[in-house]
This record gives structure tokens, C-alpha cells and sequence, in this order.
């Protein structure tokens, strides 16, 4: 993404230092990154800054969202990758419910190279609101995928070990000072490892059910049984409309992997 100034940035979820709580964060993107990256073959390209309600036109942006309007809709293919310690490609857009439409939905493939070696996660949510400019806190409904360590704690329980060969998927709700997941989603043990394609649907409603499922090579291989996470939210705000495709936090870490998240054919809606 990038700012009005020209500053650039991509989005990583880390846990503030004090509370603990996870965040939305902005780390910018350097020009020595940005032109090594593309010494790399690399291909970039900019997203508004989704905070500014004036964003600098793009060419790489269609006219609407030059002029600044809330996205409506993703980038329909992107990459989330860490190269040499650091992660790129994390984002998410600003909306709001259009009028009379109950359930938001998307739907992505997903191939992903050196992924299950690391200890991360992605946090995809819908009816996403980022826009708090004091709490840049996690809110909204969505799914995660990635190493979800299986321990009973305060936020619910995780799926299987770190140490899996593969990783998992699990419907995930965050709200401003907590999250829950819930196990009940998990993928089993051993469907999701790094090489094929997945194609993931996620439906999100503003009653606060959600629910996801998984096709490869034209076969289902799991459906989740729809949650209500009504019992664990504080707060819900029903008319958001934002998306979040980013990954948890280890910037930095040279002893984690590199990896990449290639998604394509993004889509998202409302019904």
C-alpha cells in the first residue's frame, strides 16, 4: 500500500506490547526493499492507503478507486510472501454494507510454497472495520490458515501442532482487546500442505455466523459446520465492509522461512 506522501507500507498482525492485543499494523516499506525486491523480478504494484479519504491515483488502480471512493472489491490475484526475513503483500479496503445485503462472502485459490515450514498464520476477515484511527485492532469475522497450535487457552483453541508437516483452517472472530477461535472448524490433520491449489469460500453474516469451505480439483475436501460468535463478541458493528488478507507477525526473524501465499481469482461480494 501506499500513502499520500508517497510513503509505502504493508499490513502485519502483531500483538501490542502492552495489552496484547492484536493489531492491524503499518510497517513501512523502505525503497532499498522495494528495489530489491524487484531486482528479484518481483512485480509491484500500489494500493491506497485505506485511512486517507483522498488516495493518490495509481495507474495500476481502476478509475473509481483513483478517485479515492471506498474499494468495493480486492486485487483478483496478489502474493503475501516474506523474502529475506521481512513479509510484503498484506492489505486490507474500507467499505461499508450496501443497503438490504446480509451475508458478505469471498471466494480465492490459494497455493502456497515453504509455508509449512513456519509458525504463522493468515487472518482473513470480511465485514472488516480498520478504520479506528486511535485502536488499530483486529474487528471483524473471518478464517485463519497457517499453524494454529492446538492449546486450550483464552482465545480458544487452535488447531493440531507447530510441528505438523502441513497447517489448517479455522474460523477465527476478532473484536478490539480480544479474539476467539473455534476448534469446532478445524480442517483435519493432513489436508492442507504446501504444493496444490485450495479454493476457499468464506460466508460471513452480519448475525455473526460464519462459515468456509475448501474445494480441490474440482472435490469439496471440507466443509465447515457454521458458528455463531455472537456469545464471545462485546461489540459487533453489522454495517463494515472491509476486507483483511495479511499474516501474523515474525518480521525480522531470520530463522523463520521464506514463503509464498500465491492467491488468484479473488472475489468478493454481498447477498
Amino acid at each position: 500500500m501506499r500513502a499520500g506522501n508517497g510513503a509505502a507500507f504493508t499490513a502485519l498482525v502483531d500483538k501490542h506490547p502492552v495489552t496484547g492485543e492484536l493489531r492491524v499494523k503499518k510497517r513501512p516499506v523502505t525503497p532499498p526493499e522495494i528495489a530489491e525486491l524487484q531486482a528479484k523480478g518481483v512485480t509491484l504494484a500500489f494500493l491506497p492507503d485505506p485511512d486517507e479519504a483522498n488516495t493518490p491515483k495509481s495507474e495500476s488502480l481502476t478509475d473509481e478507486t483513483k478517485q479515492g471512493r471506498p474499494m468495493p472489491s480486492v486485487p483478483s490475484s496478489f502474493t503475501i510472501m516474506r523474502s529475506d526475513g521481512y513479509t510484503y503483500g498484506g492489505f486490507w479496503t474500507n467499505a461499508t454494507r450496501p443497503q438490504g445485503k446480509t451475508t458478505h462472502w469471498s471466494n480465492f485459490n490459494l497455493r502456497s510454497t515453504g509455508f509449512s515450514g513456519t509458525i504463522e498464520h493468515v487472518a482473513h476477515s470480511l465485514i472488516f472495520n480498520g478504520t479506528d484511527p486511535m485502536v488499530q485492532g483486529l474487528k471483524g469475522n473471518g478464517l485463519a490458515i497457517g499453524k494454529l497450535a492446538g492449546y486450550p487457552g483464552p482465545s480458544g483453541v487452535g488447531c493440531g501442532p507447530v510441528t505438523n508437516p502441513g497447517y489448517y483452517a479455522e474460523v477465527e472472530a476478532w473484536w478490539h482487546d480480544g479474539n476467539w477461535l473455534y476448534p469446532s472448524t478445524c480442517t483435519p490433520t493432513g489436508k492442507l500442505y504446501d504444493g496444490p491449489s485450495n479454493n476457499f469460500s468464506l460466508h460471513v453474516n452480519i448475525n455473526q455466523w460464519v462459515a468456509y469451505w475448501i474445494i480441490r480439483n474440482g472435490e469439496t475436501i471440507f466443509t465447515s459446520q457454521p458458528v455463531d460468535t455472537t456469545a464471545r463478541r462485546p461489540y459487533w458493528d453489522p454495517n463494515q465492509g472491509g476486507v483483511l488478507f495479511t499474516v501474523t507477525g515474525g518480521d525480522g526473524e531470520w530463522h523463520y522461512p521464506d514463503y509464498t501465499l500465491r492467491f488468484t481469482n479473488v472475489t468478493t461480494g454481498w447477498f
